[in-house]
């Protein structure tokens, strides 16, 4: 019949009712998400957008390596304080009929092991200290001030407007410390390491792990010097 429309116009018309089904759910998406879309990406190479650059992402991914590392090594000291049995005495006090406290301490007469049983302690505490403050500065990050002020401009980039650079000049208590505790619990723990294998083992191991630790200790030590 001729007022049926044309396989043409019910092409155009079914195109039609799915743009504008498009647009209303692209709207809603924006809506949702608490602002307008952006199209288009940066080509893979290119300068960071302006948000990038105040978004704090970058920065929390560093502080939160640095806790994990610094929790791995907490757990470890930790975990090393249970000397062996061959190297502790234990000791029982009866406290009723049906209960006893038993303690352990170091065999007497072994200064090396008190030592290590105190550097192993310091590293757990530098590492608690390093996994604290970078927990605290992680809520600072989230607080919405990141960002806020700009050292450079798109002309003239300033190295401070990086993650890097905010976190040592905005953060710079918080970051310097838990770095510091950081170093402060790898010397510990590489200390630790040398005295318990002079305390356990004789010279003919001790000296080759000893020697192992000291080219270890100056990697560490040439590598935060050229960061820092």
């Amino acid at each position: 019949p001729a007022d049926q429309p044309s396989l043409r116009e019910r092409m155009a018309s079914l195109t039609e009712g799915v743009e504008s089904l498009t647009t209303l759910v692209s709207g809603s998406l924006t809506t949702l998400l608490g602002g307008e879309s952006q199209s288009g990406s940066l080509a893979e190479g290119s300068p960071a957008a302006p948000d990038e650059q105040e978004s704090p992402d970058r920065a929390i991914g560093i502080v939160s390596e640095l806790k994990s590392s610094a929790a791995l090594f907490a757990a470890f000291a930790f975990g090393a304080l249970n000397l062996p049995g061959t190297l502790t005495i234990s000791e029982s006090r009866v406290t009723s009929a049906a209960s006893s406290v038993s303690t352990s301490r170091p065999v007497p007469d072994s200064d090396l092991l008190q030592a290590f049983v105190v550097l192993d302690a310091a590293t757990f505490g530098f590492m608690l200290i390093c996994v604290v403050v970078s927990q605290q500065l992680l809520y600072r990050l989230g607080d919405g001030t990141y960002g806020h002020q700009r050292f450079g401009t798109e002309d003239a980039p300033d190295a401070r407007d990086s993650a890097l650079g905010r976190l040592t000049t905005q953060y710079g208590f918080e970051f310097r410390m838990a770095r510091l505790a950081f170093g402060l619990g790898l010397v510990a723990i590489l200390l630790a390491t040398v005295v318990k294998t002079w305390a356990v083992f004789d010279s003919s191991i001790a000296l080759p792990v000893t020697s192992v630790i000291g080219v270890s200790s100056a990697a560490i030590a040439v590598s935060y010097v050229r960061v820092n």
